[in-house]
């Protein structure tokens, strides 16, 4: 991938615009310029049954192709989607985030013939966004950058936790990114804000810790604002600033503190609602283990 990490964050943010629905014919693809880069839009894709929206992109110059999934608006088919990751450990935006990344495959087939060369399709999205970004990733065997993402690998789709196909962007203490492993590496970026946040709420670096006691909804609570995609975007973006992952490495202790238990208040709310019979597929997928990307 040569596109840059702020240069997807912006296309995870360009994605939230509405657009017409549909292929752009040649000559009509609408121009998004990032950094001075110019990206042409191909199509765009608004399902309201679901309420999945995405966007594929395709850098000029290098031909690159990149599908951004929309991320979480507040819309009540979001806010469903979302409470069923957690509740069912489905995304029923997935068919069409996968289906909009097989157009962009399509398009990228299209382009080698033409050009002699097929372009890297690659995908990015933020919240619920980087979620599909992580299962589109995984379903296909693709790479790309994601931020603050729910992460994929708690879902039924039998995805693996770690690995190097999808940078996952996320800061120390958004509760969203932290409620689920991710598919893929995860980069942390910490606040000096944050910090103390986190502080307040009982968590700290000392190797006794465990004596203290902490207050992990209070904490989250507290953090909603570093959810924002606008963490990674601009000029003071955590993405540019050099302090960011160094306060999160000093940091680490307490953050992976607040973050394991954020992930277990999710694990024990997805136990508590499953019903009985999901209950005993997760039982058979964790005997069957993960599969690997593009299986």
């Amino acid at each position: 991938m040569s596109i840059p990490s702020t240069q997807y964050a912006g296309l995870s943010d360009d994605v939230y615009k509405d657009r017409a629905v549909g292929r752009r014919a040649p000559g009509q693809e609408e121009i998004v310029t990032l950094e001075g880069q110019r990206y042409a839009v191909l199509e765009h894709v608004n399902n309201k049954s679901t309420g999945y929206q995405g966007t594929i992109y395709r850098r000029e110059g290098s031909g690159e192709i990149v599908v951004a999934h929309r991320g979480t608006e507040g819309a009540a088919n979001d806010i469903l989607t979302d409470a069923t990751m957690v509740t069912s450990r489905t995304n029923p935006q997935a068919a069409d985030a996968l289906a909009l990344t097989k157009h962009a495959l399509g398009y990228a087939k299209e382009f080698g013939k033409e050009e002699g060369r097929t372009p890297e399709v690659t995908v990015t999205g933020h919240s619920l966004g980087g979620a599909l970004a992580q299962v589109s990733a995984h379903h296909y065997a693709l790479k790309g950058e994601t931020f603050n993402a729910y992460g994929a690998a708690s879902l039924s789709y039998r995805i693996p936790e770690g690995g190097n196909s999808v940078i996952n962007h996320v800061m120390a203490s958004d509760p969203v990114s932290a409620a689920s492993p991710h598919f893929g590496q995860v980069r942390m970026y910490a606040k000096p804000d944050e910090i103390v946040t986190l502080s307040d709420a009982g968590y700290s670096n000392s190797k006794a810790n465990f004596l203290i006691p902490d207050y992990p909804l209070v904490a989250a609570g507290g953090s909603l604002g570093a959810h924002k995609l606008g963490n990674f975007l601009g000029e003071h973006s955590a993405l540019r600033d050099p302090n960011a992952r160094p306060l999160a490495e000093q940091n680490k202790r307490m953050i992976d503190e607040y973050r394991s238990d954020i992930d277990g208040l999710r694990t024990g709310t997805t136990i508590l609602t499953r019903s009985a019979r999901g209950l005993g597929q997760d039982a058979i997928d964790a005997i069957r283990g993960p599969l690997a990307p593009g299986e």
